[in-house]
């Protein structure tokens, strides 16, 4: 449906919590817990680097939007915040969001994390295979589709229920520098609804959800023959072995509800670190209180650094979830479709 800003919460609705829990022996905390070959935290070579460049940079696109240098990024920000008085009905509607992507700031905006985090997961599950098949449920304004095709994965569709998004997208995409190397060209943009994919069964190696599902519980409980449609339907666009990759806030007590009524072979949640610029958001919009991103101050900016960082640093480390405004990670619930019990079935 979209992907949209963390809010001061990092969540899709403020209306949500999470209880606080300690860590299940499902999830990981960025390490291997014996049941994962692959870590989600960055490795140590480089790591402080990376991590300052990207703080540097979500630093300079908010110091420009406050100095009027880069208002477009200011109102960006700003409009992807529910505004008082939106009722969380909307959210499923294609009005609502046809409305949010029409504003004249379009800016790309990753909810909860970037690609750059979900890196090892997908290669992980995709075997780096150029050619995998991937459908990006509610892929909003993310640039989690061409960060992939840049990256070496071909083969992705994209769907939002918002025509406007769909369309700046496609547009955005076609007009890219990087789409003059050939890296877009099989990327496909398409206005559909996550509750009835208009896919055959069975076309898809992995089908990633970043926050789509988070956005319509807002409105409803978890229960929601609509919520129940979404899992439904991206299982039975899934490979036999192929996997749904639910990107969320809510631990295990929450989203396992959502995933369990449907016959997986398995389903392992991992913990994911927030992206720099969702927790730099985060951190100002506490000092704000309420404000618009606009109104940020040096003072904010040099008290939220620091923040940022030791949030970062702290993933390594971090034991228990806090609830979606002090935790420093989110959720993967990687599911596997079963194989089918033939000769011909294949794991991708």
């Amino acid at each position: 449906m979209h992907q949209a800003q963390p809010t001061a919460t990092a969540t899709p609705c403020d209306t949500t919590t999470t209880t606080s829990t300690t860590t299940s022996s499902t999830s990981t905390s960025g390490r291997s817990n014996g049941t994962s070959s692959f870590s989600l935290s960055r490795k140590k070579t480089g790591k402080e680097e990376e991590d300052e460049r990207r703080v540097m940079h979500e630093r300079d696109q908010t110091n420009g939007a406050m100095n009027g240098s880069d208002n477009n990024t200011a109102n960006s920000m700003q409009s992807e915040q529910p505004q008082k008085g939106e009722g969380l009905r909307r959210y499923h509607t294609p009005k609502y969001w046809d409305a949010r992507y029409s504003r004249s700031s379009f800016e790309y905006f990753d909810w909860y994390t970037d690609y750059q985090t979900l890196k090892p997961l997908m290669d992980y599950y995709l075997k780096r295979r150029p050619n995998a098949s991937v459908l990006n449920v509610g892929c909003g304004n993310s640039r989690l589709s061409m960060d992939m095709a840049l990256d070496g994965y071909s083969n992705i569709t994209s769907i939002d229920i918002s025509k406007n998004c769909v369309d700046r997208m496609r547009k955005i995409c076609n007009e890219s520098k990087d789409s003059c190397d050939g890296q877009f060209s099989d990327l496909r943009w398409l206005e559909m609804d996550a509750t009835d994919l208009k896919f055959g069964e069975e076309k898809f190696d992995l089908v990633v959800d970043k926050g789509t599902l988070d956005a319509l519980i807002c409105e409803t409980t978890e229960s929601h023959p609509k919520i129940q449609q979404v899992v439904a339907e991206a299982w039975r666009v899934l490979k036999s072995g192929g996997y749904y990759i639910l990107i969320t806030y809510a631990n295990e007590q929450h989203r396992m509800k959502s995933l369990s009524r449907l016959n997986w072979h398995e389903v392992k949640a991992r913990r994911v670190p927030y992206s720099p610029s969702a927790l730099l958001i985060r951190r100002l919009r506490a000092q704000l209180d309420g404000k618009p991103l606009s109104c940020v101050t040096e003072e904010m900016m040099s008290a939220a650094l620091p923040e940022v960082r030791k949030d970062l640093d702290s993933f390594d480390t971090a034991t228990e979830d806090l609830g979606p405004e002090k935790s420093v990670f989110c959720y993967a619930y990687c599911c596997r479709k079963r194989l089918k019990t033939t000769a011909s079935a294949t794991v991708p």
